[in-house]
């Protein structure tokens, strides 16, 4: 802990030095404007630096300055004098003193410093210096292999509510799965050989605004039946919407079933009102066709957008096509089958020119002989989620890195994910955007090779 105490000491140091025998101009003397200093912090883009030698990564707002990276060390504060310095310090040191996490947490609390939060390898605490209340620090610090990693953020008390992002950062900052040791790097190595290629193409829509050309490009799947329809303002069709569905589906009933009823829930949360009230079977032979069943959803949105887009939004009188198309598609097909058992791809989009990502995909591995989809704990034994989990973690902050997205959260994925199936490429956990990242993040899929799975242990059921 001998670096923590020399980074306290020296920033004390030095704002005791400022107080005391610098005499600032008024312009250096006038603190950050706290107001513009929030705004600053909250839409700053993060860099992240990973250190090279222990493979350990930390965000930090670009407009934040770098003040020195050596092998185990980072600092980076703001702004670049020492008045009104904010700074985020990282550190790897060797557990010279051979505490456990209960054994820091009494030595290091007093008066000035209490424990805000620990776990069984790490802990977090906040305080104020001593000999400076109005100077504050909040740290999280890791226990990994012998060594103690820290993230600890010094702030002047002025400014807590401005920088709450950086605090979170701080208490959702998680180390270990950048840390890789031999194993980790061979997993790395796998993630790297394996993409998710089941539909054969990329499934991210084509989108042209404003236009009719704006129809999508549709994967070549073969098999897949396209339906889509067109609705305008009836004055001079200045607003308009396009909605497509795509449907492909094995001859079996259960399955038609399963499609017929997944397509109604889908189209449901697009309309919260309408499609309450539709019938949920459109027929009584639910083995009917791909086509006659998406005819029939497609028909009934454009009763419905046709009635609202001519009854309650008011024609501005622009011309044909003034404004961007309201768009919505829908895709609908079997990726994966073995024995009784399939996999369902539902990909969605949705667009009106808006910002972040405007698609999900989504897989649903189904029992055809009862039509139930199959969850985690029907594919993984519950004694597997420990070494699942942690192969999770290390492919997804592998994945993260790769995008130069957020570190990952300190939580449980598996419990966290939006899915789980089968593909032919192995074991599929898949993240919708705004799941565990940002919008820009796009969906995580991650897949676990059989090859793999057994390799560490882990039986799949079926």
């Amino acid at each position: 802990m001998k670096k923590l105490l020399i980074a306290i000491i020296l920033f004390v140091a030095i704002l005791a030095y400022v107080s005391f025998y610098k005499a600032p101009s008024k312009a250096k003397d006038t603190p950050i404007c706290v107001l513009s200093l929030k705004e600053r912090v909250d839409t700053a883009r993060m860099i992240t630096y990973v250190d090279s030698t222990y493979n350990v990564g930390l965000c930090y707002p670009s407009f934040f300055v770098i003040v020195d990276t050596e092998p185990g060390t980072a600092r980076f504060r703001y702004p670049s004098d020492s008045v009104n310095e904010i700074a985020l310090t990282m550190f790897v040191e060797p557990n010279v003193e051979g505490w456990n996490i209960k054994d820091a947490v009494e030595h290091l609390t007093d008066s000035n410093c209490t424990c805000a939060k620990q776990g069984d390898d790490y802990y977090m605490m906040s305080g104020m210096f001593s000999d400076n209340p109005l100077a504050l620090f909040y740290e999280k610090c890791f226990l990994i292999d012998g060594k103690w990693v820290n993230l600890t953020l010094y702030y002047l008390a002025e400014y807590e509510t401005a920088i709450g992002r950086l605090i979170d950062s701080v208490k959702c900052w998680n180390p270990k799965p950048l840390m890789l040791d031999k194993k980790n790097k061979e997993i790395e190595m796998d993630s790297t050989k394996v993409s998710l290629t089941t539909l054969g193409l990329d499934i991210k829509t084509d989108l042209r605004y404003g236009y009719k050309n704006c129809s999508v490009k549709m994967p070549n799947i073969k098999g897949l039946q396209v339906t889509s329809r067109w609705a305008y303002c009836k004055k001079d069709s200045c607003n308009s919407g396009y909605y497509v569905i795509g449907m492909k589906c094995p001859p079996v009933r259960t399955l038609r079933r399963w499609t017929n009823d997944k397509l109604w829930e889908e189209m449901k949360d697009k309309d919260k009102g309408y499609y309450k009230k539709a019938p949920k079977t459109i027929v009584d032979n639910p083995a009917s066709s791909a086509t006659k069943i998406s005819d029939f959803y497609i028909n009934q949105w454009l009763r419905h957008y046709n009635h609202d887009l001519n009854s309650f939004l008011k024609c501005e009188g622009a011309g044909k096509l003034a404004f961007p198309t309201e768009q919505f598609g829908l895709i609908i097909t079997d990726v994966w089958h073995k024995k009784n058992y399939y996999t369902m791809c539902v990909h969605q989009w949705y667009d009106m020119m808006s910002n972040g990502c405007p698609y999900t995909t989504s897989y649903y591995t189904i029992d055809a002989s009862t039509g139930k989809e199959l969850s985690l704990n029907s594919l993984v034994s519950k004694n597997d989620y420990p070494k699942l989990e942690d192969l999770l973690k290390r492919k997804l902050a592998w994945m993260k890195k790769q995008r130069d997205a957020f570190p990952l959260q300190d939580i449980d994925f598996l419990s966290n994910c939006t899915g789980v199936a089968l593909v032919k490429e192995g074991l599929l956990v898949y993240y919708h955007p705004y799941t565990i990242g940002a919008g820009f993040e796009d969906q995580y899929n991650v897949i676990f090779p059989y090859s793999q799975l057994k390799k560490e242990g882990i039986t799949i059921k079926i």
